[in-house]
């Protein structure tokens, strides 16, 4: 939710502006190009709600009910959640029925992360205005980040019940199905929201990971593909589709997209680790250590950037500077068995016996049922009598 949420604040600058002049199209618009710009949020969609409740329903008649709305947007423009949720608090006290004072509030409960006071703001929201399908939609995203994804999933499907077209919502629920492991509804949804919003690039990535995770990598592929075409400068689907050619064993078209990636953002960690594997399974070790390499300058704690480089080292037969990897990998994580055991397999080469049984006993302890360890701990132990 963090990575969000500066995306989530400015995406409401524009639509509040629009508000003092009760400009629905423009408000829609400016939507419409936060979903452009940003491919990968999906919360977003979210902020249309507000656009849906300027009417007299959910409006106030109380003036100064009205000011402190309009000063609790002004300061959420300002990132300043704090002051907002004051003014907006003081609308509700001037005036109770206050639908949009509650939704506005409870929608910057959830971007602090102040879940349970964002879903009590939706539920008083409920009850004024039941039909408000946004408060179900707002609420189902609060379940969603408490990771209740059940009920998440019922307010999410009220809200699609009280408004067929409402594509967030098919989107939001996917996401709970997909959490859920429940790939296929996570899918039929995914597509409903791409059949109501063909320009979104968040439904393809959302549809197309649901394919990955069901091994399906042409048709994730395909939708990864269609993210690039709606924004060709989208790093995120450059290394999406490169990892599920990587997975399909086509390395080349794995190198070319996470190449791409990179090109566009030089510090994508993944993207050069991702990269690196393919390299080193291509059997070039030292393009695969450059790659590895730059993961860590950019994550100096990149747990598996040190893993594999020293796994490449290890088939380049260097294997002190292996172990420095694999050593670098467990100080970041001391359960990191596979490293223990590598670590262990490369004291066995250099015939340090001793070491190799301890850091092999360790990888043992933390995995006892591997019979790949146990083999290898047998042999060591045979060896270092």
């Amino acid at each position: 939710m963090k990575k969000l949420t500066a995306l989530i604040i400015c995406a409401c600058i524009a639509v509040s502006a629009a508000f003092g002049k009760k400009d629905r199209d423009r408000a829609m618009a400016d939507y419409s190009q936060q979903i452009r710009i940003d491919s990968n949020i999906i919360y977003t969609y979210n902020n249309r709600a507000y656009t849906y409740l300027i009417n007299g329903e959910y409006d106030s008649d109380n003036t100064a009910a009205q000011s402190y709305l309009k000063r609790g947007d002004a300061a959420y423009e300002k990132q300043d959640t704090y002051n907002a949720i004051a003014f907006y608090t003081e609308a509700i006290r001037l005036d109770p029925n206050f639908v949009r004072a509650f939704i506005n509030r409870g929608f910057t409960y959830n971007i602090r992360g102040d879940y349970d006071k964002a879903i009590a703001d939706c539920n008083e929201a409920i009850r004024l205005a039941p039909n408000n399908s946004s408060a179900y939609n707002n609420r189902g995203t609060s379940y969603y980040y408490q990771g209740d994804y059940d009920k998440a999933i019922a307010d999410f499907t009220q809200a699609i019940r009280l408004d067929s077209n409402k594509f967030e919502a098919y989107n939001n629920r996917g996401n709970a199905y997909y959490n859920k492991d429940d790939y296929d509804k996570a899918i039929a949804d995914y597509t409903q929201a791409i059949r109501l919003a063909p320009a979104s690039a968040t439904f393809y990535q959302s549809r197309g990971d649901a394919y990955y995770q069901k091994r399906d990598y042409d048709k994730a592929i395909a939708d990864f593909a269609q993210m690039i075409r709606i924004n060709p400068n989208d790093e995120v689907a450059y290394f999406k589709r490169g990892n599920a050619y990587y997975d399909k064993g086509d390395l080349d078209k794995a190198i070319a997209d996470c190449t791409q990636a990179i090109r566009i953002n030089g510090n994508y960690t993944d993207a050069y680790y991702y990269r690196g594997n393919a390299y080193a399974d291509k059997g070039d070790l030292d393009k695969a250590i450059a790659d590895y390499t730059q993961a860590i300058r950019v994550n100096p704690n990149d747990e598996d950037a040190y893993f594999c480089r020293g796994g490449a080292y290890f088939d380049k037969k260097d294997y002190d500077k292996a172990i420095v990897d694999y050593t670098q990998a467990i100080r970041i994580n001391r359960n990191y068995t596979d490293a223990y055991y590598y670590r262990g397999s490369v004291y066995y080469e250099k015939k340090d016996y001793d070491k190799a049984i301890a850091d092999i006993e360790t990888a043992l302890r933390l995995n006892p049922n591997d019979t790949k360890i146990k083999r290898a701990l047998e042999i060591a132990r045979q060896r270092g009598r």
